[in-house]
């Protein structure tokens, strides 16, 4: 029944039930994306330099060939710890073959390539590649890579190959530049924007907690001290304060995790000073004190749990900051290396292409993606505000 309640409740806020769907299937999809998007590999890195710049919804056909190269560790923890995996195959696109006795022909674009039927499916040592053209007979004869020799009639490997080898692969929304299919990148890029913004806001929701727990219970002269660090954090534009921390520690992940949560905790900081001084005044905190319990007893056990409601609401909100943040900062080029993919690089990249008008799609799909991610995050905040009934007041908020 309590369930039941609960779940009528959350349907009087659609929103809310949007942003928390949303969320929830970009998490999924970041940590569980090498399983599930087209392009497994790490960063979603594979290049088809041949196929820039596909429109959305295009099916090409590939002959894959197996790489001569033993096979990557494909493994769960692997594949979530790396972001990916490298494929044992490769792809070549074509648009006209030609089947002979001995090796593939393919053409696309007016260029052509040949593979022997063996090093289509067989993983086997470069070195012994030309040692296949001899075999004249009614049999291959070649080695793999650990040194065996196999024997296979013409007939068979042909048919295998037909029947295995070729394969259509639909690019749904298209490719960048460099031939890389766009929605793996989208999918790839998730996991770092959240990967950040998670670890930035469960640092300044720390530090901000712990700051404004002290300013507002003590009052006095640590409120005073403490209040103007806030301050001083606070007049401080947030990219210079990125900028800076970047020049110091380097650029790449931890940097922007510091720096991003450096700009956030001032707010929480803020909201929690001026909640926990009303607190403070109530009989039950006097009555504490006369009990003879210390202050930090006080604080952590009895006035914090007071405060769950705001911090859960203003997490929310800190972690749409942090999404834009980190997508703004990519964008000047502050952000994470390539080949990682972050949504604000991809717009990085492809932003010209409004101005052209030519591929425009490459910008406005990633764009799409960090508007919807950042407004789920400000319904879930709204949708908490309103099933806990906190007021909240917006002046006590600041800008990023």
């Amino acid at each position: 029944m309590l369930i039941d309640a609960e779940l009528n409740q959350i349907k009087k806020y659609p929103f809310f039930a949007f942003g928390v769907a949303v969320i929830g299937l970009v998490f999924i999809v970041a940590i569980f994306g090498s399983f599930l998007r087209p392009d497994s590999s790490r960063y979603a890195s594979t290049q088809h330099r041949t196929l820039s710049k596909l429109p959305p919804l295009t099916t090409i056909t590939f002959l894959r060939v197996r790489k001569n190269i033993p096979s990557s560790d494909k493994s769960f923890k692997s594949r979530v710890r790396i972001g990916g995996v490298e494929s044992d195959w490769a792809y070549f696109p074509y648009e006209s073959i030609e089947l002979g006795k001995k090796y593939i022909k393919l053409e696309f674009k007016g260029r052509q390539k040949e593979f022997y039927y063996a090093d289509v499916l067989y993983l086997l040592d470069p070195l012994t590649l030309k040692s296949i053209s001899k075999n004249l007979g009614s049999a291959l004869n070649f080695i793999d890579i650990d040194n065996n020799l196999i024997s296979v009639s013409h007939n068979e490997i042909q048919s295998q190959v037909e029947k295995e080898a070729f394969i259509s692969k639909s690019f749904i929304l298209g490719t960048d530049a460099l031939g890389r299919d766009v929605l793996s990148r989208l999918m790839a890029g998730s996991s770092i924007s959240l990967s950040i913004g998670f670890f930035a806001v469960i640092g300044s929701v720390l530090l901000g907690l712990i700051i404004g727990l002290f300013a507002g219970y003590f009052g006095g002269v640590v409120d005073q001290f403490l209040s103007w660090c806030i301050n001083l954090f606070w007049s401080i534009p947030a990219i210079l304060l990125v900028v800076a921390v970047t020049i110091a520690l380097g650029t790449g992940a931890t940097a922007l995790i510091i720096g991003v949560s450096l700009v956030l905790w001032v707010e929480m900081a803020q909201v929690v000073r001026y909640t926990v001084r009303s607190i403070r005044l109530k009989d039950f905190v006097k009555a504490l004190r006369l009990m003879g319990l210390s202050h930090l007893t006080i604080v952590f056990r009895h006035i914090l749990p007071n405060l769950y409601g705001p911090i859960a609401v203003l997490a929310s909100t800190s972690f749409a900051d942090a999404v834009m943040l980190e997508a703004g900062l990519s964008f000047l080029g502050i952000g994470v290396e390539p080949p990682q993919p972050t949504w604000g690089n991809m717009i990085r990249d492809s932003y010209g292409y409004i101005i052209t008008g030519d591929s425009a799609f490459l910008a406005i799909i990633p764009s799409i993606a960090l508007i919807l991610l950042i407004l789920s995050f400000v319904f879930v905040s709204n949708g908490l505000k309103d099933l806990m009934g906190l007021e909240y007041d917006q002046s006590q908020r600041g800008s990023v």
